[in-house]
C-alpha cells in the first residue's frame, strides 16, 4: 500500500530559474486553452497524447495538462457550453514522475528515501 504525502517547498529559484517557471508555467496554461478550445469545437473529448502536443514541455506535465483540459471540458459539457472559460494564472505542475529530493524522512521502522 502506497501513501500519497502533500509537501509545501518554498521555491528559492536564481533569476534564470524563476524565467523558466514563469515561461513553463505559461506554456503549461495556454496549452490547457488551446486544448479545450479544440475540444469545444469538436464537441468532444479529446484522445490526444503527449506526443501530439507541440509545446516544449516534458512528457509528464503535458500529460497532465491534456487530463486539466479534459476536466475543464467535462464540465463545460455539463453546463451545456454557457462560457468557455480562458485560463489566465500559471501553474507550475510537479508530481513523482517529474521531481525528486535528495534527503530522507523518518519512517516507522527506517528512513525512507524520496526520489
Amino acid at each position: 500500500m502506497s501513501q500519497m504525502i502533500t509537501v509545501k517547498v518554498k521555491l528559492l529559484p536564481t533569476k534564470e530559474q524563476a524565467t523558466i517557471l514563469r515561461e513553463m508555467s505559461q506554456t503549461y496554461i495556454s496549452t490547457i486553452n488551446t486544448l479545450v478550445s479544440v475540444m469545444v469545437a469538436e464537441k468532444k473529448s479529446t484522445k490526444k497524447s503527449s506526443k501530439d502536443i507541440p509545446a516544449q514541455l516534458p512528457s509528464a506535465v503535458k500529460n497532465q495538462a491534456i487530463q486539466d483540459a479534459k476536466s475543464v471540458f467535462k464540465k463545460l459539457k455539463k453546463k451545456k457550453f454557457e462560457r468557455i472559460p480562458v485560463l489566465k494564472k500559471p501553474v507550475s505542475v510537479w508530481n513523482n514522475q517529474n521531481y525528486s529530493l535528495n534527503s530522507c524522512i523518518p519512517g516507522h521502522s527506517t528512513a525512507s528515501p524520496i526520489h
